[in-house]
């Protein structure tokens, strides 16, 4: 039983330290790497999955949340 809330309790304090370097990442049809932060989106007005279509033009091929270290 201990051995499953420390497993618990650990699970919990890795996904509450992942999301705070979550990004949106989005990927050019030539090639290009484009991120942007929760707050660019929310100036933007923007989800990251929208963005693929941003100022109504398909200017992205895949944008999807990353949260790898930057």
């Amino acid at each position: 039983m201990k051995r499953k809330i420390i497993l618990f309790a650990a699970l919990l304090a890795v996904l509450a330290f992942s999301s705070c370097n979550k990004r949106c990442h989005c990927y050019g049809y030539d090639l290009s790497h484009t991120y942007y932060t929760k707050e660019d989106l929310k100036e933007l007005g923007y989800s990251c999955k929208g963005m693929e279509q941003y100022m109504y033009g398909i200017v992205y091929s895949l944008c999807e949340y990353d949260t790898s270290d930057y």
